[in-house]
């Protein structure tokens, strides 16, 4: 196991105390780096995140709304992980204002305070797969498809994926932006509908109720493990060769969703399966297939997501499940 590889590097994770941030500190600790997290919120589990995470770390409550925080806050750090926002698809139509403020006006504090300490460090953003929109390519998608988002959520991404670009070619900033699909593991949000689906599935068959697919379930996505999502972003972080880039980051493969919902209730010995006609809202939003093609980021950082599905199913059962008993 590799250890150590964050050893004297100051690491500051905004929006720290989320799904991303809070795996991302556990995984940057274990490594050796100074992590400083960032968050405007106090999720309720936020003890036992803290106790996952496992080691010393400072906990700031701040905005990224307000630039001359962050600006102190980025100071001398080495690797900032840029998690701060508003997720979902629905969730950002109908709150487009607030999308806006903290998505895009949050991320261009960063940048903007990156550029005025001259910051030589690497900035990690995490964009979605939904900047795509309506799917024309079948299988995979790769890159330069043409971007044409359906929501709110995904035309914010694709600004800071633009803001990313002009700042590393107009100041030099190491940035990186990784379009993720579908991330699962533990620490996502239970119960939230706007994302995460299948951490609302274990939810939901842990509970004994139903798992509800809009529709026939035969909707084809890429889902990638928290585990292997997180090893990216160390690997990133140490990287200072590939700035300025995009890169499509899941597993390569895609899976039905009706099969993830099978696959959760055997795993989990309880639940069933429930379809219902998809709501307008999300009918709106839908996509169509997808299968990301990995293969320029496995190429530049030697990564390899290789955790299948029922792996991370497992994984991410094995501690959630402690809950229910």
């Amino acid at each position: 196991m590799k250890e150590n590889r964050l050893a004297g590097k100051k690491v500051i994770i905004f929006g720290g105390l989320g799904f991303l941030g809070t795996n991302v500190s556990k995984k940057a600790s274990q490594e050796g780096a100074e992590i400083t997290i960032v968050d405007i919120n106090e999720p309720p589990d936020v003890d036992k995140r803290l106790e996952y995470i496992d080691n010393q770390v400072e906990v700031i409550k701040a905005d990224v709304r307000e630039a001359s925080v962050v600006r102190t806050l980025l100071e001398d750090k080495d690797i900032a992980y840029c998690f701060a926002g508003l997720s979902g698809a629905v969730n950002t139509n109908k709150r487009p204002l607030l999308s806006l403020a903290v998505n895009c006006a949050g991320y261009l504090n960063i940048l903007e305070a990156a550029k005025e300490i001259k910051s030589e460090g690497t900035l990690i953003l995490p964009s979605s797969w939904l900047v795509y929109g309506r799917i024309a390519e079948k299988d995979p998608v790769k890159e330069d498809h043409v971007t044409k988002p359906l929501s709110i959520y995904g035309i914010h991404k694709l600004a800071c994926e633009y803001h990313s670009s002009l700042y590393h070619d107009l100041y030099g900033l190491n940035t990186v932006v990784f379009r993720i699909s579908n991330p699962y593991g533990l620490f996502q949000s239970l119960g939230n509908r706007h994302y995460g689906i299948i951490n609302n599935f274990i939810n939901a068959a842990l509970q004994g109720q139903d798992l509800l697919i809009f529709g026939d379930g035969h909707q084809l996505r890429d889902y990638i493990f928290i585990e292997d999502l997180i090893e990216l972003f160390i690997l990133a972080g140490l990287d200072r060769e590939n700035a300025g880039e995009i890169y499509n980051v899941g597993s390569g493969v895609s899976t039905r969703l009706i099969d993830v919902a099978e696959s959760v209730i055997s795993i989990c010995g309880s639940g069933r399966i429930k379809h219902i006609d998809w709501p307008e809202d999300y009918k709106q939003v839908e996509p169509g297939d997808y299968r990301a093609d990995i293969n320029k980021v496995c190429s530049v950082y030697g990564w390899d997501p290789n955790s299948e599905l029922e792996y991370g199913l497992n994984r991410t059962l094995k501690i959630l499940e402690q809950d229910y008993k």
